[in-house]
């Protein structure tokens, strides 16, 4: 597997009006749904965190968190470096396999897991739960597919994931059991949300074991 992965680069300039054309604010409002139950203070892993959006929202929040983003796509993260300038982001060019040997107060994952398929879904899995500290939490947005019930949703989902297919290459082709795999590997829900008819659910999770 590689590193690094420019697939996303060729999309990176498009993503975000892209996703507000199709999904409005619902990805948005999924994405920051639990920032105001995370800590004043702690180290914060943010994995495929994107054009940045995320780090705007995190830090209008939290601004005394430290954070560690990790994106795979080269333009996504200089994107990301012009959007939020702040000596308490360790910038990180690579993907799961690439994690800063630290513990983790916080992870992010927001559109992520959809992104795989067995066995890597399980690999990413496991290798961030490896860096989340037994007290911490777990933030994941995506879609869901018990929410994608009816036909219009399931067209849609079926024209994503051929569009990032042919762009991308992403491992994918359908939308894997994302939230089945989570708890198969012994995350619980503490607080969950769904967003745009259900189709995206957003969830504060945290170890089973704790």
């Amino acid at each position: 597997m590689k590193n690094k992965d420019r697939g996303f680069d060729r999309v990176a300039w498009v993503y975000e009006p892209l996703a507000k054309a199709v999904f409005g604010k619902s990805l948005e409002r999924a994405q920051e749904a639990f920032f105001s139950d995370l800590p004043e203070r702690g180290k914060v892993l943010i994995l495929g965190g994107g054009t940045g959006w995320v780090l705007e929202r995190l830090f209008a929040d939290k601004p005394k968190l430290e954070v560690w983003y990790v994106e795979a796509s080269e333009k996504m993260l200089q994107m990301s470096q012009r959007r939020v300038a702040s000596s308490k982001i360790h910038w990180i060019h690579g993907t799961e396999e690439d994690l800063p040997e630290e513990k983790f107060d916080v992870i992010i994952t927001h559109f992520l897991l959809d992104l795989f398929e067995k066995p890597r879904i399980t690999d990413v899995i496991q290798r961030l739960k490896n860096v989340l500290s037994p007290s911490g939490v777990w933030l994941v947005a995506d879609f869901d597919r018990q929410g994608a019930n009816n036909v219009f949703k399931k067209a849609l989902l079926w024209m994503m994931y051929r569009f990032f297919r042919a762009l991308c290459g992403i491992e994918a082709k359908t939308l894997p059991a994302v939230w089945e795999h989570l708890k198969k590997e012994g995350l619980r829900t503490e607080r969950s949300e769904g967003f745009y008819f259900g189709m995206v659910r957003s969830s504060k999770l945290a170890q089973k074991d704790v």
